[in-house]
């Protein structure tokens, strides 16, 4: 027997609903290395389970969309079986006749509703074994997984797929998936449900299917390009076919995900429907694009660290039918879109900036944020995108970074680069680096510097642009970095005044450097196998060198369970640091997830230690987290977890929460740094996790001032950002920026902090005509950029406060960064950019 009742206790054996047993009855064993393997792929925070509780929760929500009803925890969310009833409501377009408790009063009604939810699916002929009504209110994950996955076998595969064929449902729904698919793509094999997929090609071959064009040049895809290819072809079929997008293009990518996860997502292809009107490109000729891009320019004008960038790209389409033109910009994700317009035919669709419904998390990407809209452009017609966002540049590790991301995808025949930059304090160094450049290339480059101002330019031809002679291909796609820094002789920093706003730039150079206190938090439960704890390995031991002799610490590694490499913390010496560096090359992968004993243990750890009086005077004392997913096992909800770590922390030390990978909870982590006056930061799963891991530490490690406060007369300034500082590390910049009152002549500035030996006092007056003076007439000034910088960094900051706040004050943090979002147009995670289309009036 192989129908669907057979797939479905099949797929509940491998949930764990059913016993272990291979069925042959000869009690297979298994060899220590399968052993192993069988124990990482059982893990409670296994990648593929953790892709498939993301992927089975997105389409649980998509089936709920139309009955208003969301669920954010499989684990939690159907205890009471409310939302489990209204699912099956949904998916089985049949009311539940049984009444049920419709307001939770009593743990026993939550049993009653489950017991209802069970039920009805024994009446829709739906057979589960050994899942019961008390695992699904206690939040068995294994087995509510095992209940969701019957649902998309009985619901979303045996009856979408061939529903009428009679021989195909002779079939497992696994077969007649793949059946169906196969005949959708009869040029590609079709083998199984991941590494088929990984490339995209797979994907863009079955969205083409639907209407040649959505996808035309999937065969040309790069496989090297995977994600990408995946998303583009995901998105492709969200936008015109309606295909919601249950999984990432990074899980798909991912080398873990299940079968079962990309086949929920590929079941939904049965009810595709083309919408109406599509933009569709015909198959491209690899060598000539339809759409031309001849003209690209990127002009930016860095005044005193914030910067402003435009982006002019001039398109003409060469065909003699209407295509889709696409304009794709990838941006630093520190940034703010501030304009967007489109000319077709010397008529400007401009864009406009509203509130969002839900405020979305910016951290989509490694350094990059995309912006893409598309417009039909008629036979020979020409069209202008210009895109206008803002950025203050970020001191880190003694240089300001600005990266510009070049990717046109084609040779332009008149392409440009131009940076400006301003820095009345001087210039001190100035650096160009690219990803591509070449030989060629970097003639093509030229940078003029004097002591205030730069001017880098980059405009290949088409020649230097080629990868061969012989080849259309282009060159220009990575990263063109611009790196400087500038000069410092004011001890109290340098202010700078335009239309009556300062800002103020504060970083001290040759201060003593506090000694650490530092304990490393370090994740080895079994999703860290493999490359993430080889890379952690290399970087813990680079960052265990680089700690200075009075400093101290200890390590402790988690998993189910709770470590410390040392009872204490030690001395950072020679001997010791070499003895903690063989330590860590022992560390192997094992278990789950216990974050909450963990940091509580970190915490008990410096406790004792200062109690002891073990740890220097005038030292600084911090926790370093690193962890690539959630917790799984002992404290599991993160509110509490949250909540403990606050408490038992109570400001005494700094945390600070890596996120490992893309399968991360980064929100979570984000507000336990935020509450305990540290920072979070994603570490991404590339070549250079290691150097990224390093980079962060070197960032903290050097920690030269400590309650710092920038103070003004009362009466001398109003809307002012944040002034005061837990901590400044060398070679960063401390930033402020307000409003002057009106008829100032002499503006006074009060540092105080302490240093490793002293207090420090730093006064100054400054003459606010004398800095006036300095913006007057300069070319490379736009606007009133000291106002919108204020605005700018006034946003940041409150975001970030929003993260850490509840209840009224979060309230009054968003509204208040939404009103500065829609008053300077900044597009922000609280607002969004609406593109009217002239074809149909869309957006």
């Amino acid at each position: 027997m192989s129908g669907p009742h057979e797939a479905s206790r099949r797929a509940q054996e491998r949930f764990g609903v059913l016993g272990q047993s291979d069925g042959d009855g000869d009690g297979d064993e298994l060899d220590g290395g399968a052993l192993l393997a069988a124990e990482k792929d059982l893990a409670a925070d296994a990648p593929w389970k953790r892709i498939q509780q993301n992927a089975f929760t997105r389409w649980c929500n998509e089936q709920l969309r139309g009955a208003n009803q969301r669920i954010d925890s499989l684990r939690d969310d159907l205890s009471d079986g409310l939302r489990l009833i209204a699912l099956l409501e949904v998916l089985s377009h049949k009311r539940v006749s049984r009444r049920y408790h419709r307001a939770i009063t009593f743990p026993q009604m939550r049993l009653d509703n489950v017991s209802v939810a069970l039920e009805f699916l024994a009446q829709e002929g739906i057979k589960l074994v050994s899942i019961d009504s008390t695992a699904i209110v206690d939040g068995n994950l294994k087995l509510i997984l095992g209940l969701i996955w019957t649902l998309i076998l009985h619901y979303s595969i045996s009856k979408c797929v061939y529903e009428d064929d009679c021989n195909a449902k002779k079939q497992t729904p696994e077969q007649r998936l793949r059946g169906w698919i196969q005949n959708k793509i009869p040029s590609l094999p079709i083998t199984n449900f991941n590494k088929n997929w990984q490339n995209g090609k797979a994907l863009g071959a079955l969205v083409n299917s639907y209407a040649p064009g959505l996808c035309p040049d999937w065969e040309a895809w790069d496989p090297k390009k995977s994600v990408a290819n995946v998303r583009r072809a995901m998105q492709q079929a969200d936008d015109w076919l309606g295909v919601p997008q249950i999984i990432t293009p990074e899980e798909i990518n991912h080398p873990d995900v299940d079968e079962y996860s990309v086949m929920t997502y590929l079941s939904q292809f049965h009810k595709a429907k083309l919408k109406s009107d599509p933009l569709l490109k015909p198959k491209l000729n690899p060598k000539k694009n339809a759409i031309e891009i001849y003209s690209l320019h990127v002009d930016t004008k860095v005044t005193s660290r914030f910067a402003h960038t435009v982006i002019t790209t001039k398109v003409v389409n060469r065909a003699n039918v209407s295509q889709e033109a696409l304009f794709e910009v990838e941006l630093p994700n520190t940034a703010f879109i501030t304009n967007f317009s489109m000319t077709i035919n010397g008529k400007t669709y401009p864009g406009t900036i509203k509130e969002k419904k839900t405020a979305q998390d910016r951290s989509t990407g490694r350094k990059l944020d995309q912006f893409h809209v598309s417009v039909n452009v008629a036979a020979a017609a020409k069209v202008t995108f210009e895109l206008v966002y803002e950025e203050l540049l970020k001191r880190k590790l003694g240089k300001y970074e600005l990266l510009i991301k070049v990717n046109p995808k084609q040779l332009v025949k008149h392409f440009q680069i131009d940076t400006h930059i301003f820095e009345p304090q001087g210039i001190s160094f100035l650096e160009t680096d690219s990803t591509f450049l070449t030989n060629e290339l970097n003639e093509a480059l030229t940078e003029v510097q004097g002591e205030t101002k730069a001017h880098i330019t980059f405009k290949p031809t088409i020649a230097q642009q080629r990868k061969r002679p012989d080849l259309e291909e282009t060159l220009l796609d990575g990263d063109f970095l611009i790196c400087y820094d500038v000069k410092r002789s004011v001890t109290a920093g340098d202010i700078q005044i335009v239309n009556g706003y300062f800002v103020h730039y504060f970083a001290p150079n040759e201060k003593l450097v506090f000694p650490k206190n530092i304990v490393f938090v370090i994740d080895n439960s079994f999703s860290m196998f493999d490359r993430k704890i080889q890379q952690t390995r290399e970087a813990l031991q680079k960052i265990l060198e680089d700690l200075n002799p009075e400093d101290h610490f200890n390590l402790i590694i988690f998993s189910s369970n709770v470590a410390a490499w040392k009872p204490s913390l030690l001395p950072a010496t020679k001997g010791i640091v070499e003895l903690a560096k063989q330590y860590v090359r022992t560390i192997e992968v094992d278990g789950a997830t216990d974050i909450n004993d963990a940091v509580l243990t970190a915490i008990h750890t410096l406790d004792q230690a200062t109690a002891a009086e073990l740890l220097p005077e005038q030292s600084i004392s911090m926790i370093v987290l690193l962890t690539d997913g959630q917790p799984t096992t002992g404290v599991t909800d993160v509110h509490t977890i949250q909540k403990n770590i606050k408490q038992a922390n109570s400001e005494k030390y700094f945390l600070y929460c890596l996120g490992f990978g893309p399968d991360v909870n980064y929100t979570f982590l984000e507000k336990m740094a935020l509450d305990n006056g540290g920072i979070a930061r994603r570490i991404y799963e590339d070549a250079d996790a290691a150097l990224q891991l390093q980079n962060f530490y070197r960032e903290i490690s050097t920690p030269i001032l400590k309650d710092i406060e920038i103070n003004h007369p009362d009466n001398t300034v109003e809307e002012i950002t944040q002034n005061d500082f837990k901590m400044l590390f060398d070679k960063s910049e401390i930033v402020v920026a307000g409003k002057i009152r009106n008829n100032l002549d002499v503006f006074p500035v009060e540092i105080k902090a302490q240093t490793q030996r002293s207090n420090l006092t730093l006064i100054e007056n400054v003459k606010v005509k004398e800095k006036e003076e300095i913006f007057r007439n300069e070319k490379y000034v736009f606007g009133n950029f000291i106002k919108r910088l204020w605005a700018n960094l006034s946003i940041q900051q409150l975001l970030e406060k929003f993260v850490s706040a509840e209840g009224e004050q979060q309230k009054m943090l968003k509204d208040q960064a939404l009103d500065l979002s829609l008053k300077f147009s900044f597009v922000t995670p609280l607002t969004s950019m609406v593109v009217t289309k002239p074809e149909a009036g869309g957006k």
